[in-house]
């Protein structure tokens, strides 16, 4: 599972994967302009967090009753709050230490 993607590994096709900024981010990167070294967390990491912690349903619930036009049916907050209820599964490797390692390990290049 690819959890992030360095800026300089990604190109504008990749906005399903990393997002409509992360991909311009790459594509500037690619281009030569100058963009801080960075990266963008994956869809697939989103995925995996999303059912590692078992809030799919919820999460979609919660955003059915948004209202996109109004300011205070915002949910960021609600939405956080709604993974840090949950608790973090036993088995398999919390998300965020993943996501650590694997940037760190990646961060020499």
């Amino acid at each position: 599972m690819e959890l992030v993607r360095w800026f300089n590994e990604i190109r504008i096709a990749d906005a399903p994967l990393v997002g409509g900024k992360g991909a311009n981010l790459g594509g500037l990167t690619l281009a030569g302009l100058p963009v801080p070294p960075g990266f963008a967390v994956t869809a697939e990491a989103y995925r995996y967090a999303v059912a590692s912690a078992q809030i799919a349903d919820a999460l979609a619930a919660l955003l059915a009753g948004v209202n996109a036009e109004s300011t205070a049916d915002l949910i960021g907050g609600r939405a956080f709050r709604l993974r840090a209820e949950k608790p973090q599964p036993r088995s398999g490797e919390h998300l965020g230490s993943a996501l650590c390692r694997t940037i760190y390990c990646d961060h020499s290049r």
